[in-house]
């Protein structure tokens, strides 16, 4: 097996004391995905991974087996909050679960309805949302949505 060369990680002599303790933390330049020198790590890590992963056997009998078992779609557990169930779910043709909230019979016959839909709020597929938590009663939903992968999320605050 050829031998591999890994991005370069540069350590930096930088130690920061904090409760009297001296802690040291060499690498975190890593910690800002905005910087020139980060993004470069990041994209030769990428780049490292898939010619490593192109070289796996059984790849492609993987990704078909997965992307048959992802065509299932999947639905979360619901949390009941007040009388309405809150859940998520990906139907099989979707990139990406929606929020779905089951309001209580006597306002809307029982029915669902989509609070959040990652890809209304944006097309590119790219916007994720991270987590959510509605409230005790079920009237507002605290929710985080990220874009791009970055998984810097931004909390909402949604009346239902």
């Amino acid at each position: 097996m050829p031998r591999r060369e890994y991005p370069a990680a540069n350590r930096l002599d930088l130690v920061d004391e904090l409760h009297g303790n001296r802690v040291a933390d060499p690498f975190r330049w890593l910690e800002d995905p905005a910087t020139p020198q980060t993004r470069a790590w990041a994209a030769a890590q990428d780049a490292l991974y898939a010619a490593e992963s192109e070289q796996w056997p059984g790849r492609e009998r993987l990704r078909s087996r997965l992307t048959e078992l992802l065509r299932a779609g999947s639905i979360g557990a619901p949390a009941w909050r007040g009388a309405r169930a809150f859940f998520t779910r990906r139907l099989g043709d979707q990139e990406h679960a929606q929020l779905l909230v089951v309001d209580p019979p006597d306002t809307s016959a029982g029915t669902e309805r989509v609070l959040l839909d990652p890809m209304v709020i944006d097309p590119t597929g790219t916007t994720t949302l991270d987590a959510w938590q509605p409230s005790k009663e079920g009237e507002f939903l605290a929710y985080q949505l990220s874009t791009g992968g970055d998984e810097e999320s931004q909390l909402r605050i949604m009346d239902v």
